[in-house]
This record gives structure tokens, sequence and C-alpha cells, in this order.
């Protein structure tokens, strides 16, 4: 029994349809296809629980209206600058395969079911296109090779517009209004452009202008816009019936051109009612379709089918790659996957609609939807199913990705992604909106909105495996993390750690894995980076000891095993490169000259201060022959009795001033058995002597050099390391480790 309310249709319709797009995403299936089952099985042709002719005249409204919205988001996320970096390939598809496939479908629909030519150039203008709403879900999950990939994205995204384009004007062309029947078709066809591309121009100047001057308050803007480009198809069809498909057309893209702040805000919103069309209409779509016709043609229609994609398709494909260098493989795939979709869809069942009003026109309107949803059905199906099997087959699938995402400030994200390189991983650097700080090279930094959907599909990223989110705001990462798990799964989106409980106790859902809570926040890092107290570097693991100072990330044995690392993850097993992020003392490096250990003599007696600081002076010699040993040593150790250098922890650093020295140097020695006949603060024997030489008049240059010795103090157990180290050669490279 149909429903008998039309609210009730329209409802239930919406609701079955958002839910087939979800559980379509969940299962990995062309949502399209599942809207097309559902949508004849409900209708009158099926069970009889919905009846889209009891939404009567309101119907057209209905497709109408969200036909508008749906293509003022095309026009609105519209990038002609992907064209640009994508091969000569995709632009003759979009001029010569476009004629291929339009006149030579028309010739079929002639020659096999007999159409008179008007009416076959405009069901064969229907199926021009191969929408990215059908094509983008389809390659993510198919994963082929990346120029496979990017000419059959930029190819759907380009050809919405001219297919429509081609469609709209060759309706309007054969099938003018009864107000404007006398005008001729010259006439027609340029009022119907001129009103659409003036109208779409002047709605979209005026949206950009008054986004720019930010008039509409941040939670108004997608109300506004929205009305405002229902306005224009409006005003449009007012003034002159289908000419507003054009109009939100120009609309979207005028406003997408002018890049307005709130952008990223207007294409998620517009993209959700986009979805909620799309399900919508294609059930009521799909319930309005009447199976008799497909009966009635027959065989004649599955040839006509057959023949725009087995033949016409591949016809298409070899006069566009031609001289392109493509392999036989990669054409027949490229032949083998066009699906045609939402677009093509509306457009014929929106003549339809208008068609249906004169006898004389009901019937070609009746083939137009017929063909039209044929096609749909088959290469969604056929096609849709099928490509991840004929990728195998024909060895197109891509290679594993290798290359790891860094979101978040540029400053962060670019020093990660270098020291991943310098690990032997790849690695790409996204900055987060408005914090590409800095005059980095465009090579090391990608500058784009993380959470733009479209830029999944951007080929600069087919090769991103795994992502990792750094921005200072939790929810941010949230956000990077879901958008990017359509690419890269969520197992390979990872997040940084929240450091407040609540967010700890999951937030923020499963956007994502919480990794690095014993990092600092991005902030700091940004700031330890920009003071040189902190390094994001590339390390080799079998050097590398656990230590405060050395926070792990990374563990890279090779592009294809690259592992996250957590607090406690550092083992002597580890084999490969280490990517961290080292505490460091900012001169330490170039101040330390060199060093000694001492293990302490045969006998009981134990080495004495004096002992020890003339070693290190005899090393200083070997760097400044020229230096007063002896005068030197005396003026220390005599020093070292009234003002003890002692700083507890075992660490002593006497200094001196000596007009031999160039720059400051420190020499260091490490006793084993201790000075036991000189103590520190805390009462510990000294274990470690620092012995900084300065220049004369340089007092600046020598108290930063006792600061920054003095820092190495304050952590113990990096002291003990330093102690614990066998020869000179370690005690230096663990030294080096904190500069």
């Amino acid at each position: 029994m149909p429903t008998a309310s039309p609210v009730l249709t329209l409802v239930f319709a919406a609701a079955l349809g958002v839910a087939l797009i979800v559980i379509a995403a969940r299962i990995n299936v062309p949502s399209i296809a599942l809207l097309l089952v559902a949508g004849v099985a409900i209708g009158p042709q099926g069970i009889g629980l919905i009846d889209p002719a009891v939404l009567g005249s309101g119907l057209r409204f209905i497709v109408g209206m969200f036909v508008a919205v749906i293509l003022f988001e095309g026009g609105l996320t519209l990038d002609l600058g992907g064209a640009r970096r994508n091969p000569v390939v995709i632009w003759r598809m979009l001029t010569i395969g476009v004629l291929i496939t339009w006149l030579g479908t028309a010739l079929v629909l002639v020659f096999l079911l007999g159409l008179d030519g008007p009416a076959a150039l405009l069901t064969a203008s229907l199926i021009i296109v191969t929408g990215p709403t059908v094509i983008s879900p389809l390659l993510r999950r198919i994963g082929v090779e990346p120029r496979i990939r990017n000419v059959l994205y930029w190819e759907a995204v380009l050809i919405d517009a001219i297919g429509v384009f081609v469609a709209v004007l060759m309706f309007e062309w054969l099938f003018p209004d009864g107000a404007h029947a006398g005008w001729s078709p010259v006439v027609r066809f340029a009022a119907r452009v001129a009103l659409g591309i003036g109208i779409g121009l002047c709605f979209g100047l005026f949206v950009a202008f008054i986004l720019r001057r930010n008039a509409v308050p941040g939670d108004q803007v997608n109300i506004f816009v929205l009305t405002m480009a229902l306005l224009s198809y409006a005003v449009c069809e007012v003034l002159l019936h289908e000419s507003g498909i054009l109009a939100v057309i120009v609309a979207g893209l005028v406003v997408g051109l002018t890049k307005p702040s709130h952008l990223n805000q207007l294409k998620r919103f517009e993209l959700e009612l986009t979805e909620l069309g799309i399900g919508t209409l294609f059930i009521l779509l799909a319930a309005k379709l009447e199976l008799a016709p497909f009966v009635e043609y027959g065989w004649d229609l599955v040839a006509a089918v057959a023949i725009a994609l087995l033949v016409l398709r591949p016809l298409v494909v070899l006069t566009a790659t031609w001289g392109q260098g493509f392999s036989g493989r990669e054409k027949l795939f490229l032949s083998w996957v066009a699906p045609r979709g939402i677009v093509a869809a509306f457009m014929a069942s929106l003549f339809a609609i208008e068609m249906a009003d004169d006898p004389t026109t009901a019937v070609q309107g009746q083939f137009l939807q017929t063909f039209t949803f044929a096609v749909i059905a088959t290469t969604v199906i056929l096609q849709g199913l099928s490509a991840p099997w004929v990728a195998g087959l024909l060895g197109v699938r891509a290679k594993p990705r290798r290359t790891w995402l860094i979101v978040g400030h540029s400053t962060v994200a670019v020093a990660l992604a270098t020291a991943l390189r310098h690990a032997g991983a790849r690695a790409l650097a996204l900055a987060e909106p408005g914090r590409a700080q800095g005059r980095l090279p465009s090579d090391e930094l990608i500058r784009a909105d993380p959470i733009e959907r479209d830029l999944v599909d951007d080929p600069r990223f087919s090769d991103v495996g795994s992502v990792v989110a750094l921005s200072s705001n939790p929810y941010f990462n949230q956000l990077v993390c879901e958008r990017w798990s359509e690419l890269v799964s969520v197992p390979h989106a990872y997040r940084l750690a929240d450091p407040s409980s609540i967010a700890g106790a999951g937030l923020y859902g499963s956007g994502g894995l919480s990794v690095w809570p014993h990092v600092p926040q991005p902030d700091e890092i940004v700031q330890g980076l920009e003071s040189d107290t902190l390094v994001i570097e590339a390390m080799p693991a079998s050097t590398t000891e656990r230590s405060s100072h050395i926070m792990p990330l990374f563990c890279v044995r090779s592009e294809m095993d690259v592992d996250v690392l957590g607090e406690d993850s550092m083992d002597e097993s580890m084999d490969g490169s280490l990517v961290v992020i080292r505490h460091r003392i900012p001169g330490l490096a170039r101040l330390i000259a060199d060093a000694i250990v001492i293990a302490g003599p045969e006998e009981e007696e134990m080495p004495s201060f004096e002992q020890v600081v003339r070693r290190l002076l005899e090393l200083a010699v070997r760097t400044y022959p020229a230096l007063s040993l002896d005068q030197l040593h005396r003026s220390i150790v005599e020093r070292e009795r009234t003002m003890p250098t002692a700083l507890g922890s075992g660490v002593a650093i006497p200094h001196a001033y000596d007009e031999a020295v160039e720059r400051s140097h420190c020499y260091v020695a490490s006793v084993k058995s201790g000075l036991h006949s000189m103590l520190g603060p805390d009462e510990q024997p000294i274990r470690l002597v620092f012995l900084v030489l300065s220049p004369v008049g340089r007092a600046e240059e020598h108290l930063k050099s006792l600061a920054a010795i003095a820092k190495l103090g304050r952590d113990p157990a990096w002291l003990q390391k330093l102690e614990r180290q066998p020869t000179r050669d370690q005690l230096l490279t663990r030294m080096m480790e904190r500069g």
C-alpha cells in the first residue's frame, strides 16, 4: 500500500537514502548501487511502500532545488588548478572524448532504436558525465596506480560541468517553453546562457564580497550562502525557464575561485546537503522508474548500452592516450572504469519531468530516463563491483602507500618530515590553516586545509599511507584523522595525545590513534625549535640509549617498515634509525673539545683533583701549545680552595681565562673511582670534571659556557650515563647528544 502522505514519502526517502549511504561507506560498495536497488524495491514496481506520484508537481520542485544545491557544491569545489597539474590526456578526454561519447551514442540510438536526431542527441548528452561522487570512493576502494587514478579523478571532476552544460543547452535548444516558443533557437540558446552566466556571476561576486568583509557572522555563513544559491536559481527560473542550473554552477565556481575565509566550512556544509540530496532523490527517482520500458526495448537497449561502454569508451581512451606512454593494461582499465551517477540521473529525471507535460514528448522523456538509468545501473553495479578484480587481473593496483603525511604547525611538520626522510622513510609536511609560518621551501611544505575533503583525492597525496596530526588543537587533530582515514584506514591515522584527562578518556572518539603523551605540546616544540633548545632528528638506533632528554617518535628500518614508538619503546635490540625529539643545550657541541676517562691507579691511592686538572690541561695544550700550563694549573687549584666549583650530582666546573685561547673550550674527565677528597654540596664525590677555558676579556662568552655545562647537572640520570661510558669516544658521543 503506497504511503499516502507526501511528507512521509519525502522523509522516508531521505532517511532510507542517508542510511544506505552510511552502509555503503561501511561495506565499501558504491552507494548508488544500493540506492538504485532499494528505490525500485520500495516503489510501485516493488513492494509499494512509497509512491513519488503523491508528491505531484512538488517532485519537480524538490528535484530542482536539490539539483541546484548539488551543482552549486560542484562549482564550489571545482579545482581548475588540478587540471593544470595533470597530463594532456585529461584535456583530450574533455574535448575529443566528449564528442566521441556524445555523437557516437547518438548515432547508435538512431540506428539501433530508431530515435530521431534531436532526441538521440539529447539522450546521448546525459551519459557524457562520470561524476566524482561515484569515481572518488571507487578509486579509494581499489587503490590503483597514481597515473590512472589521476586521469580518472580529474576527468570526473571537470567533465561534470561540461556534461551538464551540453545537456542543458541541448534541452533548451530542442524543447523551448511555451512563453518563448516564438524565439529562434539561437536567441533562446544565447538568452539562457547569458542569463545563467550573468545571474550566476552577480550572485557569486555578491556572496564573495560579503564574505570577504565578514559582514555575516560565522555561524550564519552557511545558511546565507545556501539561500543566495537557491535565490540565484529561482530568479533565473522565473525570468527564463531552465537557465537556473547554469547560474548555480557559475555562482559556486565564482565563490570557490575567490577563496573566502569560510570556504572550507562552506564546502563541508554543502557536501552534507549534497549527500542528503543524493540519498533522497535517488530513492525517489528510482522508485519512480517504470520497469516495463526496460523490457520493452529489450536487446536493442542492451546492445546500445554495450556499444556505448565497450566500444565508444575504449575509443575515447585510445584517442586520449595516444602518444602519452600508457601501457595496454592501463588503457584497458581506463576503458573499463567509467561509472555514471548522480548528475546523469538527476538531469535525466528533471528532463523527463519537464517533457511529461506534453504528450508528444512524454515518450521521448521516458526513453531518455530509461536509457540513462540503464547506463548508470550497468556502470555502477558491473564496473563498480568488478573494478577491484579487474585492477588486480591487469596488475594496475597501486603499490602499498609508503609516505607519512605530517600535519601541524609548519615548523614542526617540516622538521619531523625532514627527519623521517633522513632516516630513510618517505614523508610530506602539510601545514594546518593559519600556521604556515616562515619562508619554507615550497617543496618541503604543502599549504592546504588538511580537512578539505577533496585533498585526499589530490594526486600529490596518492602515496600517503599514514597520517600524523600534530596540531595544538585536539579536536582539529581528530578531524584530520577522520578525514584521512578514508584514504589510509584508522590504524594508520595518528594524533598527538591530548594532555587533559578528559580527552584521554575518549572525548574525541575514534578519530585516530592517540600517541606520544610524553612529548611537549606543539607550541612548546615550536618555541624549542626556534630557540634551538629542541631538535627533531634521526640517529642510529644502535648508538642511542634511553634517556630523559631523548623522546622517541619513530623507528625506521626501511620505507615499508616504520613504527610509531612510545615513551618506553627504545631497547638495545632495535636496529635501523630512530626519529626523536631531543632536548639540547645550544652551543654545547661546539664547546666540548676533548675528553679522558680515568679509571684510577692499581694501588689504593685515588687520583686527586690536582692530577685530574693537570691531565685536562695537557689535553688543552694539544689545541693551544702556547698555554701556560703550570701557571694555569696553580691558579685553578688555588681558586678551588677558596671558591669551590663543585655543583653537586658529582660535577665540578673548574674554569679560567688565558690569552692563548681563541674561543671557549671545555675538556671533560670522567673519574671512575671518584674524587673522594673532593665532595660536592650534596656530599657526593666528584666523578665528572668539566674544565672550561675562555679568552681573556670575553666574560659573556665564558659565562654562557659555564651556564651550558651547568645545565647538564640538572639531569642526574644522564650524568650517570656519562659516568658509565668506558672509553673516550663513547663519552664524547654521549656528550654530543646534548649539543
